[in-house]
This record gives structure tokens, sequence and C-alpha cells, in this order.
């Protein structure tokens, strides 16, 4: 999580396809839930490549997996009446899924409704605990009200449940960085270059903690790549 994770085809961390009915009977919600969410893009993430474009007129129908895969790619359109459209679909149809509140919060926090924004995510974490999106969610819209401590734990659980989710260690880099914790800093803004060699915050904060940054070639496009966007550590 602006520009994610943004049963969808194409995601942060790949292909998910829906559960059988007997996944359904035999698998608590929580793990259910996580497997759904597999692609979902928080708005904090920008993807190259993706199959799906948004489309012109919204049949808010359909099999789950469809729908997502649709509203992922609304949300990289910025469509966001189209995304709240889908998202009120989904809670409504979906109610012990944690999908429909996870994208009525993205819609709200683009309306800079944060308070309702954190609502839908907290909603989203009561079902599915597990998923590590949505800690990355909420670290992101607590550092965005410059709760920085309380995002701390938000940003550490993320990654702890999913390490795929590497622009987090640009968030605890550059709060560490705010406390003058330099070793720290620099720790989380190695790790994002790791993971995104071009990173324009990985680069800068290393810069920041003095750092000799070595210059690195334009990347090669990879399919279902994400990346931090600048604007984000604002």
């Amino acid at each position: 999580m602006r520009t994610v994770y943004m049963i969808i085809a194409v995601g942060l961390v790949g292909c998910a396809t829906p559960p059988k009915p007997t996944d359904s009977a035999r698998m608590p919600r929580y793990d259910i839930a996580k497997k759904l969410v597999a692609g979902i893009v928080p708005t904090s993430i920008r993807m190259s490549n993706p199959s799906t474009v948004c489309p012109r007129t919204v049949e808010a129908k359909g099999p789950i997996a469809r729908l997502v895969k649709t509203v992922n790619a609304c949300v990289r359109a910025k469509a966001w009446n189209k995304v709240d459209k889908i998202g009120q679909v989904l809670a409504r149809n979906n109610p012990e899924s944690p999908l429909g509140a996870y994208y009525l919060g993205l819609v709200a926090d683009h309306q800079n409704d944060l308070g309702r924004a954190l609502w839908m995510v907290d909603l989203a974490l009561k079902k599915a605990p597990s998923v590590g999106l949505f800690h990355y969610e909420k670290g992101r819209l607590l550092y965005k009200q410059k709760k920085y401590h309380a995002s701390v734990d938000e940003f550490q659980s993320a990654l702890n449940l999913d390490s795929r989710l590497y622009p987090a260690h640009g968030f605890l880099g550059a709060m560490y960085l705010r406390e003058e914790r330099v070793g720290a800093a620099t720790e989380q803004f190695q790790e994002l270059r790791k993971a995104q060699p071009n990173s324009a915050i990985a680069i800068a904060g290393l810069k920041k903690c003095g750092v000799k940054v070595a210059e690195v070639g334009p990347a090669k496009p990879t399919k279902n790549r994400a990346v931090a966007s600048k604007g984000d550590l604002k």
C-alpha cells in the first residue's frame, strides 16, 4: 500500500484460485482468506505488466475470483467508484470474507477518510488475522496518521507473515531514521534493496544513513514486480 496485495490471477505474490467447496469444509476461515487474498495488491504498490484492465462498465457479479481480478485492475487504474461498487458487492455477498472490507478501506483512504479506512482494515484483520497484507495496510494507514510507533508493530507483523511484503522495509527504515537509529535503518533499507535494487526509497535511505551506494543499471521488467512509491514515505 495510494498506488498493495494493492482471488486474483495477478498480484504481488502470484496467482491464486478460489478454494473448492471441499476445501472450505475443512479449512479454518483465516486459511481460506489467506488463500483468497494471495494476489491482492495494496494501493502503495505499483504493478508492472498487469494482465487485466479495468473495464469501462463494471458488472459487479459473477465468481469471486473474477470480481477480485477486476477490482485489482480498477485499483491500479484508480477507478475508485468501480472499486467501491465491487467492494460493496463483495462485502454484501461474502460477509465472512475480509475482501469487501479491504477494498472499501482502500476507497476510504483515497477519500482521505482515514478513520473509516482504519476501521475497515481492522474488520478485515478480525476476519483474517494471519494475512500479512492487512497488517501491512494497517501499518501504512497508521504511518499516514503519523502514528509511527504503532505502525512499527504492524509492518513487522506483515513481514513475519509474508516476507514478500518488502515495501514494509522502506517504512521501517524511514521510521528508524527518524529516531536516529542508523544501524537499524540501514538494515531495513538494505533488505528493501535486495528485493528491489533500483528502489529510490532504499537508495535515498542508504545515502542518508551514510552508506555508499553503487549505481545499478536498469532492471529488466519482471511480471508481478512491485515497487514502493516515493510518495508513500512523505
